[in-house]
């Protein structure tokens, strides 16, 4: 879940780099209710923690201060 801006793609775009079998049938967004919000289902196979943790848009928020972002 993130805020709903033109720039959630780019969460998107992190599990496609760092898991590139992931296919555009594997992922699912809604907006909520009031239109504040994106949600977004995503189904991948990783092989490691390490792999997983390069797809966690939670580093991206740590870094660059954004928030909103849950998995």
């Amino acid at each position: 879940m993130g805020n709903a801006h033109p720039e959630f793609e780019k969460y998107l775009e992190t599990v496609r780099q760092h898991a590139p079998d992931t296919e555009p049938h594997h992922i699912t967004t809604r907006q909520s209710s009031k239109g504040n919000y994106t949600g977004a289902t995503v189904k991948v196979n990783v092989e490691s923690k390490e792999q997983l943790d390069k797809i966690s848009p939670r580093s991206d928020r740590s870094r660059n201060g954004e928030s909103g972002v849950l998995i």
